[in-house]
């Protein structure tokens, strides 16, 4: 069953640019958007994936030194 999203408070600007974007491909505003919020709820590839655990390790960073993670997997390939 599909369910329906209200977005409250889109400002003028980006409501033209997301329009003229959905004009562009031929579909309508609400088409395009539908397509949108699948494509940002696929799972994430290795590039968004190393990017999130960046970001996270920059809020929280690592208890384990960088060597030591390094040497662990040199002795997991042997």
């Amino acid at each position: 069953m599909a369910l329906e999203i209200t977005i409250k408070g889109v400002p003028e600007d980006v409501y033209a640019r997301l329009s003229a974007r959905a004009a562009m491909q031929e579909k309508s505003l609400e088409d395009f958007l539908q397509e949108e919020l699948n494509r940002m709820a696929q799972p994430l590839v290795a590039v968004e994936w190393l990017n999130e655990v960046r970001r996270l390790n920059e809020r929280e960073p690592t208890r384990v030194p960088s060597e030591v993670i390094l040497k662990l997997l040199g002795e997991d390939r042997e």
